[in-house]
């Protein structure tokens, strides 16, 4: 098997972990101990729990906010959202039941590890690069057993920019030992994995499993999932 590429660059949630599949089992679980209508949409639970996540992260990164606080403020906001309101000692249980659900028994997304492996196998670099905290990704890599199959690990907090900014992808080429030219994106987020590609001259696969619209300008590869993995592997694959 001829590749196209000599390095693969792969994003980790929802692309190499099931990250949307466990979060929304913690929002169930959620919903429940909080006394939510069992008829809130868990859709509706995810939005309000994205847009509450993004402002608490901005307070975080601005130094306003420890992180204990930020997940507390993150739940409240949700919560509120929907009627309800608690206190910090119900809000830290409730954050508490919301993480032993998500981390219950992890997964990767169907068809990941073996496509992992058959890269691999045919001679390409594989690295991973993600935004996030390392306390956060590295778990997930050594319970899922990812780290063997990379050959670099990327994770923004450590290396001190995160995608979509050029600064990462120049990191992630120097790292990955190709040019531009020679490397593929594989990811979920249109701004940060797609974008970040295509603003550096490199081609890109997006992983799209939820049906989103696709953004403005780039023009990538769409897939909804790996498998079958024929079919996945022919788009690394020389004519």
């Amino acid at each position: 098997m001829r590749l196209k590429y000599r390095t693969v660059f792969f994003d980790l949630d929802d692309t190499l972990f099931d990250h949307q599949r466990h979060r929304r089992d913690a929002l169930v679980a959620l919903r429940q101990a909080a006394g939510l209508a069992d008829d809130i949409d868990v859709l509706a639970l995810e939005r309000a729990h994205d847009r509450h996540q993004q402002l608490t992260e901005q307070r975080l990164m601005a130094g306003e906010l420890s992180l204990a606080q930020a997940r507390l403020e993150r739940l409240r906001g949700t919560l509120r959202e929907f009627g309800a309101d608690a206190g910090d000692e119900q809000l830290l249980a409730l954050e508490n039941i919301y993480v032993a659900a998500y981390e219950r028994e992890w997964t990767t997304v169907p068809g990941a590890i073996e496509l992992l492996h058959a890269l691999r196998q045919a001679g390409a670099r594989l690295v991973l690069i993600t935004n996030g905290r390392v306390q956060n990704q590295y778990p997930k890599l050594e319970r899922l057993g990812l780290r063997a199959h990379l050959d670099e690990v990327l994770v923004s907090e450590e290396v001190g920019c995160e995608k979509p900014s050029m600064q990462f992808f120049q990191l992630a080429l120097a790292r990955g030992r190709c040019r531009a030219n020679e490397g593929i994106v594989v990811g979920d987020l249109w701004h940060t994995d797609i974008l970040g590609a295509h603003q550096m001259g490199m081609a890109a696969i997006w992983l799209n499993r939820y049906g989103y619209q696709r953004g403005p300008l780039a023009q990538p590869i769409e897939i909804t999932g790996y498998v079958p993995l024929e079919e996945t592997l022919r788009l690394f694959v020389q004519d």
